[in-house]
């Protein structure tokens, strides 16, 4: 009756040690399986952060790029200068850069363009409503080296200052860069000035502040103008600033025959930017500086040297002595204050140039500046609102 007893104590103690060894054994993975845990749990909680920063992406890459308006070639229509009811049919980005491909301004007088992007006036159909709403339209040209705007168009949705232009979307048609549409009908700040009688004394110092006063937005939101000048500038019919030229830092892209080509209005560009250094904000300051010069001493800067070769002029660019900037401040009696405001933005080294910021608490001298109030009232140079006969073009089939 005891040999059964006996024979299962037999056995139990045979299998003891593969029952410690078994209890070890997941004793030791009950171990692994804690630090797997722990680290999991660590896995788990960079990956949500991660997630977070993503979805973050996500929200401002869709409501700047994937949300933004995507207009059809149907939906555009070029305004014609010579009638203001004229209808060009679709508009293509070919058609302007074909224009502007040859490097001159006598092109069509339409296109109102800087050295890598032209702006053209359009019209917005809106076949629901059966109305036109009035648009700018800015390409970018084949120098400008442009690859990709999903970045900048980003930037562009979430603008919003009085005196920047309204991005209303993009449009795709024929070139691999979508073209920019802008709120409102524009013009450049030189075209206006030509075209408008309007009094200096009191314009002058109100674009100059305007411009500030954008730029100082733009800088804030990490953009740059970029090619800033009276070329560029774009107004409203009222002669209100509304920049349309915002954009991300960049190097400026320059012509391969730099040796042969006139610097025209590559003169604009600070010495940094010529030599290949990034275009940031301090190029901009550089290039109010300029602007300040021109307005309010009624001139052209680097008049004598326009005619040099891009190539010579980045090796010899000296903007206060170039322009006379102290004789001719000196000769229309320019405070000391704005004279050494000028001078400190011309700085040929980009870090001692003030920041745009500093330049705006300055604004307020320029409307008693003496030398402003000596402008005279511009004249008309051009006709404003007729509508003339246009003559075909001999291109035109």
């Amino acid at each position: 009756m005891f040999d059964r007893p006996r024979e299962l104590l037999e056995v139990i103690e045979e299998n003891i040690p593969a029952m410690i060894q078994s209890n070890e054994e997941l004793l030791d993975h009950i171990s692994h399986c804690r630090i797997d845990a722990n680290e999991s749990r660590e896995t788990y909680e960079k990956m949500m952060v991660g997630l977070e920063t993503l979805k973050h992406q996500l929200l401002e890459y869709g409501t700047g790029q994937i949300y933004v308006d995507d207009f059809i070639g149907r939906e555009i229509r070029l305004r014609d200068d010579y009638n203001d009811y004229g209808d060009s049919g679709d508009f293509r980005c070919s058609a302007i850069i074909l224009n502007c491909s040859n490097n001159t301004r006598g092109g069509d007088r339409r296109i109102q363009r800087g050295i890598w992007t032209a702006l053209q006036n359009a019209s917005l159909y809106d076949e629901e409503e059966k109305r036109d709403e009035a648009i700018i339209i800015k390409v970018y040209l084949p120098l400008a080296g442009i690859s990709e705007t999903f970045a900048e168009v980003t930037k562009l949705r979430f603008l919003d200052h009085p005196c920047v232009a309204k991005f209303l979307g993009i449009h795709h048609s024929d070139s691999p860069i979508p073209a920019f549409v802008y709120m409102d009908h524009l013009r450049s700040l030189k075209i206006y000035r030509e075209s408008t009688f309007c009094n200096l004394r009191v314009e002058i110092p109100r674009f100059l502040e305007e411009v500030v006063y954008g730029l100082e937005y733009l800088h804030s939101k990490k953009l740059v103008h970029m090619e800033l000048c009276q070329n560029t500038i774009t107004v409203d019919f009222d002669g209100n600033v509304k920049l349309t030229g915002g954009c991300l830092p960049r190097l400026a892209s320059f012509p391969m025959d730099k040796e042969s080509i006139g610097v025209g209005d590559f003169a604009y560009l600070s010495p940094d930017v010529l030599r290949g250094e990034i275009y940031v904000a301090c190029a901009d300051v550089y290039a109010l500086g300029l602007l300040i010069f021109e307005l309010l001493l009624n001139t052209r800067c680097f008049d004598n040297q326009r005619m040099m070769t891009l190539d010579l002029f980045t090796s010899k660019v000296d903007p206060i002595g170039m322009n006379d900037v102290i004789n001719k401040c000196q000769e229309v009696n320019m405070t000391e204050s704005t004279k050494n405001l000028i001078v400190w933005c011309m700085d040929p080294s980009a870090d001692k140039r003030p920041p745009v910021q500093v330049i705006a608490e300055k604004m307020s001298d320029f409307k008693t500046e003496q030398c402003a109030q000596n402008l005279r009232r511009s004249g008309f140079q051009t006709r404003r609102h007729q509508a003339v006969k246009r003559v075909p073009s001999k291109q035109a089939s």
